[in-house]
């Protein structure tokens, strides 16, 4: 009866050890993996490699040997708790709780607004973005387990009378209500201010998980729980810092110049912005905010100009982009965050024999900043460009011929009205006669040393 009402017995040190032991041995491992992952990244400088060829399922030898070191790191904080833990169902919650507090502190620091865990690998915001979405949902699935495992083992009530969980609820349902919104863009038509709002509910809902692991641990210190809660915590001061400094070095720049390329195939506004202070990149992009249109920024490439001013090229399809057509922006001021993104020509130039650029549409304008870097570089060139509108053609024709001659591209209209092909006698000139992006694009040229066994 005394064992009865005194509770589980206590763990013993021994096993207190050897959770403590497989926690970091999983911690240890997956930054150990991204050490060495950066440490290629620095050694490559962005030269070809066969560890970035695909391989199986369109991934490379190195992305698979990173998801191999991530499920095995993440498998090893799962089973940690159970070692020794008397209680099988609670030592399963303590793990998934575990998993996603790393989760969680991984979600953020790929969340920085300039340069957090992604510069370190040199990739771009949009590539770090699926990362961030898988240990997003890594997150929300473990925490959630989590909760549901506790809330088996020791009851509702005892849940509740807790402060630690009492945080964690509202939580959770906020991470929750800030996530579901990304899947009704797509399914429902939801629009992407909207969805931007509700998913600011994130950083609150963080708040409120990051509370429930600090409690937690005043109640039961262990190391593994203070290395999550250092993460964590870390994690959120970083991703605030980046915000605050993204804020602080916004531009508030006056649209010097307005037009609209109009047609059969749509309309396109053009916007030159008065923003002498504003460094951009080629091939970098910026926030773009109208407070007058809508209280969320919207990407958008930037690019120079003939007479060198920023300038953004836009086409009216979905909600905000067609309340600019209303909008009178003449002369208006709007803000502009950034500039984000990796240039994706410079570091690979000194590798490389020629550039092609393949675009279609609008999707032209990083072309448009790019191709005076590699022509600036003494590579050759090239540029496939597919679209509908033959106003935006003329439009971007003059940027075109500085750097392209006719035996270097090939613009091909393929909208309902594009007419008869271009008279133009020089420069870049657009016909109607398609043509398949493989049938253009020449052979790879052979590897150094000749072919394979000759």
């Amino acid at each position: 009866l005394n064992l009865l009402s005194s509770g589980p017995p206590p763990v013993p040190q021994a096993a207190e050890g050897d959770m403590d032991t497989l926690f970091f041995v999983g911690a240890g491992s997956l930054a150990g993996a991204l050490v060495v992952g950066a440490a290629l990244v620095g050694f490559m400088g962005g030269r070809p490699s066969r560890l970035s060829k695909p391989v199986v399922l369109r991934m490379s030898p190195a992305r698979l040997a990173a998801r191999a070191v991530l499920l095995a790191a993440l498998w090893l904080m799962l089973l940690s708790p159970a070692v020794g833990a008397v209680d099988v169902i609670e030592g399963v919650g303590l793990g998934l709780g575990l998993v996603a507090g790393t989760a969680g502190a991984a979600t953020m620091w790929l969340a920085f607004a300039s340069r957090g865990l992604h510069s370190i690998f040199r990739i771009s915001r949009e590539e770090a973005w699926p990362i961030h979405a898988f240990f997003g949902m890594l997150f929300l699935a473990g925490g959630s387990l989590h909760g549901f495992m506790f809330t088996a083992s020791m009851g509702m009530d005892a849940i509740l009378a807790e402060p630690a969980w009492l945080v964690a609820v509202p939580g959770m349902a906020l991470l929750w209500a800030s996530v579901v919104p990304s899947v009704m863009v797509r399914l429902a038509g939801l629009r992407y201010d909207l969805f931007k709002l509700l998913h600011m509910l994130a950083p609150v809902g963080y708040l409120f998980t990051l509370a429930h692991v600090l409690l937690q641990l005043t109640v039961s210190f262990t190391p593994r729980c203070a290395a999550v809660a250092v993460m964590s915590v870390l994690g959120l001061l970083g991703w605030l810092w980046t915000r605050t400094a993204a804020l602080a070095t916004t531009t508030s720049a006056r649209v010097a110049r307005l037009e609209v390329l109009e047609d059969a195939s749509g309309k396109h506004v053009v916007m030159e912005f008065d923003a002498p202070r504003l460094e951009v990149q080629p091939g970098q992009w910026l926030q773009m905010r109208v407070p007058s249109v809508g209280v969320m920024g919207h990407p958008f490439t930037a690019y120079r100009a003939q007479n060198g001013s920023v300038c953004m090229c836009v086409k009216a399809q979905g909600h905000f982009t067609k309340k600019l057509l209303d909008a009178n922006l003449q002369d208006l001021c709007v803000f502009l965050e950034g500039p984000y993104g990796l240039p994706p020509v410079l570091p690979a130039l000194q590798w490389s024999q020629a550039v092609f650029f393949v675009v279609g549409g609008v999707g032209v304008t990083p072309a448009l900043s790019l191709l005076p870097q590699a022509a600036i570089s003494g590579h050759g060139a090239h540029l496939f460009w597919s679209l509908r509108s033959p106003k935006l053609f003329e439009y971007a024709k003059p940027l075109l011929d500085q750097h392209l001659g006719c035996d270097k591209c090939h613009v091909q209209l393929t909208g309902p009205t594009a007419g008869e092909e271009s008279d133009e006698s020089s420069g870049v000139v657009a016909t109607r006669t398609r043509v398949a992006v493989r049938d253009w694009l020449p052979p790879p040229p052979p590897p150094p040393g000749g072919p394979r066994g000759g």
